[in-house]
């Protein structure tokens, strides 16, 4: 069984989208630990075209948000 990743730094997350973008389209959400201390979960779907952003979560201490794209 593959461990799943730890969470990406926002800095990192950055400069690694299309792994990010491949790795949750594969089937392991990606998690992106933001400066504020949020979280933003990334799923992502394959399409002809390649990897596809399904839906990102951000969830903070107070409010969560959730962004359908």
């Amino acid at each position: 069984m593959i461990q799943p990743r730890a969470p990406w730094s926002y800095t990192e997350a950055q400069s690694h989208l299309q792994e990010l973008l491949e790795r949750a389209a594969d089937g392991e959400p990606q998690r992106i630990v933001q400066p504020d201390g949020s979280v933003i979960v990334v799923l992502a779907t394959r399409t002809s075209q390649g990897a596809r952003l399904m839906r990102s979560t951000t969830v903070s201490p107070a409010t969560p948000h959730v962004s359908d794209e």
